[in-house]
């Protein structure tokens, strides 16, 4: 059977310091206008367990179930227009500009390879980046411990990460750090350019309207009590209109009259909610002034309220967004590439012994197996810039010096070359070069290249 899809798996060493940041995607032009939401969530609450009325219907609640939001902020609710009747049950109306993005789910679609593969497992570098926003800040550590071609340190490179990644093969890690070396990058705002990177990013924001910002708006109240007694007005003319010019029985569409006939002759009056949205050509003209100006007043009502709900709306950060600055240009940090020779066997004896692979070169003027070294150069030759081969005919130990462990000369050019070789498991320190340098420019005849290992 046939794949469908790869999957990724996120753990922690510690599931305490674990971090996640939330990513979203656009849900697009094709979004319906508006949908709806549950009122109600699961289990009992001694203050939401209760009937909630509405259009003069009571809203039951099961003894399992609760309100999301408790009874006062409600009935604020109920004052925005938002909440929808259904069947059986309230549910809160969402429009598509509360929020034009969506959580992402666990089936990630379209992408495939790497865009411009150069390595046989080369990752495409938007499933990485999608990875690292979600579980790094700006200035955290990424570690790769399989190389390839350097798709992990180079998003991180790319996001603002410092990083680490090795391979088995200098074949990838050349690649590697030639795409890294060649390459050039976005420069993000910071947002707390004093902190540098710890400050994070200035971060592109989106307006995300919720159940409980609007439940908890304060402008809801002010709003509706400077608006709805015109709305009143409108509707006491219009059932005034309706009284004394009685049409033929009239069937509201919602609230507790749903689909029943209200009788004008008998006194009945509408309630605000059954004002039907189109005028019925069998009512009186006298009362199209006052449907009009009902309808007016509500729109007004409900504009100020939308823009109170989308002001008051909580900021929703964009982590796969950071801000650019287009002023600026940003190339690859300064990084070390390590090249340790084969690993070595050593015997119970040996490895009894005190260690001193790693001893400081730049402050003992010692390094280990330099013999091997020197061994090992004559057969092979060292490439220099541009890809040439130097080839040694010789290379023997120079007396008088510490931090150049060896002197030989070219086969072909005959030239001068000294060497300096590093400690065999750690970086080679600038002293030590530094040292060596010192050195060699005191030796006579002066050396043509100095090759550091």
């Amino acid at each position: 059977l046939g794949k469908v899809c790869d999957i990724i798996l996120l753990y922690a060493k510690n599931i305490n310091n674990l971090k996640y940041r939330v990513l979203y995607q656009s849900k697009g032009l094709e979004a319906d206008d508006y949908s709806d939401d549950p009122l109600k969530s699961d289990g009992f609450r001694t203050t939401t367990t209760v009937p909630f009325n509405y259009m003069n219907i009571d809203w039951p609640c099961s003894p399992n179930e609760h309100w999301k939001v408790p009874i006062d902020d409600l009935r604020r609710v109920a004052k925005t227009g938002r909440l929808i009747p259904k069947k059986t049950s309230l549910r809160v109306r969402k429009y598509a500009s509360d929020f034009g993005y969506m959580v992402y789910h666990s089936v990630w679609m379209g992408f495939g390879g790497a865009s411009d593969m150069r390595y046989v497992v080369e990752t495409n570098a938007k499933v990485v980046e999608r990875c690292m926003h979600m579980v790094t800040d700006p200035g955290d550590l990424v570690f790769d411990p399989t190389c390839g071609s350097g798709t992990t340190a180079f998003v991180a490179e790319k996001l603002g990460r410092r990083w680490i990644t090795c391979d088995t093969s200098r074949v990838a890690v050349t690649l590697a750090k030639q795409r890294l070396m060649t390459s050039s990058f976005d420069y993000f705002r910071l947002r707390y350019p004093h902190e540098g990177l710890s400050g994070g990013f200035e971060y592109e924001t989106a307006s995300h309207v919720t159940l409980n910002s609007i439940a908890k708006n304060p402008d809801i109240d002010s709003i509706h009590n400077k608006m709805h007694p015109a709305i009143l007005a409108a509707l006491n003319s219009l059932n005034d209109a309706l009284l004394a010019a009685p049409p033929p029985h009239f069937k509201p569409g919602q609230g507790y009259r749903k689909g029943k006939p209200v009788t004008f002759a008998s006194g009945e009056r509408l309630e605000e909610w059954e004002v039907p949205v189109d005028f019925p050509v069998s009512w009186p003209d006298a009362a199209r002034r006052p449907f009009d100006d009902f309808h007016a007043a509500q729109q007004a009502m409900q504009a100020l309220m939308e823009q109170s709900i989308k002001d008051h709306a909580d900021p929703e950060i964009l982590y796969d967004k950071p801000k650019k600055d287009d002023t600026r240009l940003r190339i690859t940090g300064p990084f070390s590439v390590e090249a340790v020779p084969a690993p070595t066997v050593l015997s119970l004896d040996e490895t009894a012994q005190p260690a001193e692979a790693d001893a400081t070169v730049a402050r003992s003027g010692e390094t280990s197996r330099q013999t091997q070294w020197r061994d090992e150069l004559i057969r092979t030759g060292i490439r220099a810039k541009g890809g040439a081969m130097l080839k040694f005919a010789d290379l023997e130990t120079i007396p008088g010096v510490r931090h150049l462990h060896a002197s030989g000369t070219l086969a072909e050019t005959g030239e001068r070359v000294v060497v300096s070789f590093g400690p065999e498991h750690a970086a080679l320190e600038q002293r030590q070069v530094e040292m060596a340098l010192s050195e060699a420019q005191k030796l006579r005849p002066a050396p043509k290249f100095i090759v550091f290992c």
